[in-house]
């Protein structure tokens, strides 16, 4: 248990740290459009400014970690592409930070040329098969196993096999919130990605930004009626594992439509 206080502490202490450095960063944040541009200024330290088109918009990524959930609010990254001009330079996203849930639909308006269109954070979603559980879980449960039967021929003391089940348990628990927490959403543009731990994020991904799809099976998804599905976009790739067929061969059709429909390129 002082281990596990132990690492919640320094988790919140270097959050708190990061909290300190992005206002340091960011304040006095500014947002503003200029036509089909986004430029964003501020900077205690050091006087930054950004500008993104808005067509170059690859992704958005929503972040909310765990402190950011007690006061529910979200960082919004507009991910561009990732090549070899400044964006590579950098390694850095425009982003929108502190923003409410309601705000997120409102912001997204603002930018009448966005892919996709404007929608707001979804409430709910469809996890992926309970089957990427049961798999991860095999290997903490057999470690314990192997240590609770070597204890037992060496005579271990009781505490030894409360501290392998203990920890056991933790891990299966750190890998049920991951499964819990991991899902997605199918619009009629768009597809949202949900994944977290302790904090939670949300990634949209517009059909029409879509440049390769790729599905991979092992024997047992086969089986299954699963499959990993790979969605390649210009700023990177987004995996959605243990999903069923027919929604991995949805996606690849959607995605086929809205790119041969538009006549723009992703950049």
């Amino acid at each position: 248990m002082f281990f596990i206080l132990g690492l919640l502490f320094l988790y919140g202490l270097f959050s708190l740290i990061s909290i300190i450095a992005a206002v340091l960063k960011y304040y006095p944040y500014k947002l503003d459009r200029h036509t089909d541009t986004l430029q964003r200024s501020g900077g205690v330290i050091s006087h930054q400014q950004d500008a993104l088109a808005i067509k170059r918009v690859q992704l958005i990524h929503a972040k909310q970690p765990l402190i950011a959930r007690l006061f529910k609010r979200w960082t919004l990254y507009f991910k561009q592409v990732k090549g070899q001009e400044v964006e590579q330079k950098t390694k850095q996203h425009m982003l929108i930070p502190s923003v409410k849930p309601n705000e997120v639909e409102a912001i997204l308006t603002a930018m009448p040329n966005l892919s996709g269109g404007a929608s707001a954070l979804p409430h709910n979603y469809t996890s992926i098969h309970i089957k990427w559980f049961t798999r991860r879980i095999i290997l903490p449960l057999s470690i314990a196993i192997l240590l609770s039967v070597i204890g037992g021929f060496d005579g271990r003391s009781l505490s030894f096999f409360e501290s392998t089940w203990l920890t056991t348990s933790v891990i299966i628990g750190l890998i049920y919130l991951r499964y819990k927490h991991w899902g997605y959403i199918i619009d009629d543009q768009v597809i949202w990605q949900h994944t977290g731990l302790l904090g939670r994020q949300w990634k949209r991904i517009a059909f029409d930004k879509v440049q390769h799809v790729k599905i991979t099976q092992t024997q047992g998804q086969k089986r299954a009626n699963l499959a990993y599905i790979e969605i390649g976009l210009a700023s990177g790739s987004v995996v959605f594992p243990y999903i069923p067929i027919d929604i991995a061969n949805q996606i690849i059709s959607r995605s086929l439509h809205a790119v041969s429909r538009n006549s723009q390129n992703w950049i």
